[in-house]
């Protein structure tokens, strides 16, 4: 499994996928990536959004009673985040035209971040 993360990554690094690559996603694009995320109808998710802006551009924030999901495009792949009353529970990586999650890049942050927390202790 390790050996598979070392390739997969060093892989990504030769395509530069692992950069800072930032794309754009329309409101349209929120509505669907949303909707398809969470089952809520297109329409309910569109009355929903919220605006918001970054160093990047605007972003959308989809908040249904105490959930907030937040998503921007990093590293080629949707970024979202989980919110349940303003705590992060989760976050994952998606693909960028089928919302299908990445795995893999999930896993390498892992490991990533594994290995930080050993060199800091």
């Amino acid at each position: 499994m390790v050996a598979n993360l070392e390739v997969n990554k060093q892989k990504r690094k030769e395509k530069g996928k692992r950069g800072l690559t930032i794309m754009k996603m329309t409101k349209k694009k929120y509505i669907n990536f949303y909707s398809t995320l969470t089952g809520h109808s297109k329409s309910f998710v569109e009355k929903n959004l919220h605006e918001g802006y970054s160093i990047n551009g605007t972003r959308y924030k989809f908040v249904s009673g105490m959930q907030t999901y937040s998503a921007w495009i990093i590293n080629g792949r949707i970024y979202c985040q989980h919110f349940l009353q303003n705590t992060c529970q989760s976050a994952w990586y998606f693909d960028f035209d089928t919302y299908e999650i990445d795995w893999g890049l999930i896993e390498e942050d892992l490991e990533e971040y594994k290995e930080q927390v050993i060199k800091d202790a």
